[in-house]
């Protein structure tokens, strides 16, 4: 198991402060705190980044290669910002993410092939929204490997993210265990040992019509 930190965010005012003045050293602060705490990666998440999106990716990158060399995944939807991010980062960068929403497979899953790149699929809908059922994430996943063939990406770079919905959702519990039947399943369907990755700072989302005080998986 690999221990992301996503704590690098745009939306958090330190970091979107350092951005704007661009000083390094909030992000390199913060690295260091995940690095310490036993992160084994980090997200560098920097949202969409409409305005001189390459140049402000390519500022966080590097800011974040200033204080550790752990393997990074760009986070963004820019597709510039994106290669960017990649041309900064170097090898052994992992690209966060893309799906079957048609801008996402024209113009993100190809820089994985030319920056032979590992990649994140998300099990979401071409429009992009969360699949009814674990018969359809199965198929959705089948959708994306497909997809990374069809762009020349071995299937051995994809990596499945099967969108981890909150269980304060009116059927979070029902999705959450088809999710975990899913990741059993994978390898299977897909005909490979398939990589997984899921979010849990999501599980904070809300709070449901029950309270629990703790899970059990079996």
């Amino acid at each position: 198991m690999l221990l992301v930190a996503d704590n690098l965010q745009i939306t958090d005012p330190a970091i979107a402060a350092a951005l704007a003045a661009r000083d390094p050293q909030p992000v390199r602060e913060l690295v260091e705190k995940c690095a310490a705490a036993g992160a084994e990666a980090i997200d560098v998440n920097s949202g969409p980044l409409t305005r001189d999106a390459e140049a402000r990716m390519t500022f966080l990158v590097e800011a974040v290669r200033s204080a550790t060399d752990l393997p990074l995944l760009i986070d963004t939807a820019n597709p510039a910002a994106m290669e960017a991010g990649l041309r900064a980062a170097g090898a052994g960068t992992i690209i966060n993410g893309f799906s079957l929403e048609p801008a996402k497979l024209n113009r993100i899953l190809p820089l994985a092939q030319a920056y032979d790149a590992d990649i994140i699929g998300f099990l979401l809908t071409p429009r992009s929204q969360v699949p009814r059922d674990g018969a359809e994430r199965l198929g959705l996943a089948v959708d994306l490997l497909q997809s990374c063939q069809a762009a020349g990406i071995a299937p051995r770079r994809l990596i499945i993210d099967p969108v981890v919905v909150p269980l304060a959702w009116q059927d979070g519990h029902r999705q959450a265990r088809e999710m975990l039947t899913l990741l059993g399943q994978l390898p299977e369907v897909l005909g490979f040992p398939v990589r997984t990755v899921v979010g849990l700072s999501n599980l904070t989302t809300g709070r449901g019509p029950v309270s629990y005080t703790h899970l059990t998986l079996p």
